[in-house]
């Protein structure tokens, strides 16, 4: 079976987690689950899809993609539209 695309969720809201990993793993995609933005740093260089809760701050969607131009960075919530 070959290697899932991987994507990052990035939140400390564990129903956001359980709810965002299952709709992801329907798309494909493989999930690698943080709760602090300074874990990314240990990560590999490069992220096609990172997920951030609104739990986390405005500013770290922003630094990932300074850090990573070519990812796409996405802001979720339960319950919110967009």
């Amino acid at each position: 079976m070959p290697d899932l695309p991987t994507a990052v969720l990035l939140t400390r809201d564990p129903e956001l987690a359980t709810l965002a990993k299952a709709c992801v793993w329907e798309a494909g995609v493989a999930v690698r689950h943080l709760e602090w933005p300074d874990q990314l740093d240990a990560l590999a260089p490069t992220w096609s899809l990172v997920v951030c809760g609104r739990d986390v701050g405005a500013d770290v969607p922003q630094a990932v993609k300074r850090a990573w131009p070519a990812s796409t960075v996405a802001r979720v919530a339960l319950g919110a539209a967009g």
